[in-house]
């Protein structure tokens, strides 16, 4: 169990060594501020529909799953061609950890990123309930469906 703890930490913090993590963090944080503010500008307009910005945020519109296609291989692609690109993959597979948990801990160091990617936007439903009333239970299962 600790091997794979310390395998997943590594995974995370080697996002952060690399300028990818930054521009694919940016990236996502531009494409989904914008996206609220184009929702909340639709929604201004007289005769807009009642729909909830937070419901139309996660995944009532098409950009948001376009958002999520696009992020899911940013992060995970370079997992394993890291390894072999830094020379450290026959290291890894020699040690004495079984080849499922080098899987999982990759997989759970790429979702502790992906998380991390999230929580910065945690502040668009604390904003947006300082203007108006939120649903939380839609915010918290939207959080909920896009990181797991």
């Amino acid at each position: 169990m600790r091997s794979l703890y310390a395998i997943a930490r590594k995974e995370f913090l080697s996002f952060f060594f690399a300028p990818m993590a930054y521009i694919v963090m940016a990236s996502f944080l531009v494409m989904n501020g914008f996206l609220f503010s184009v929702i909340l500008a639709a929604l201004s307009q007289p005769g807009a529909s009642s729909a909830s910005p937070m419901a139309l945020f996660f995944g009532g519109t098409m950009f948001f799953w376009i958002f999520m296609i696009l992020m899911a291989p940013a992060i995970t692609m370079r997992l394993g061609a890291e390894e072999r690109k830094t020379g450290t993959l026959e290291t890894l597979l020699t040690a004495p950890v079984s080849d499922a948990e080098v899987i999982l801990a990759k997989y759970l160091g790429a979702l502790a990123m992906y998380l991390a990617l999230w929580l910065p936007t945690l502040l668009y439903g604390l904003v947006l309930s300082r203007f108006s009333e939120v649903d939380w239970g839609t915010v918290w299962t939207g959080y909920l469906g896009s990181c797991w």
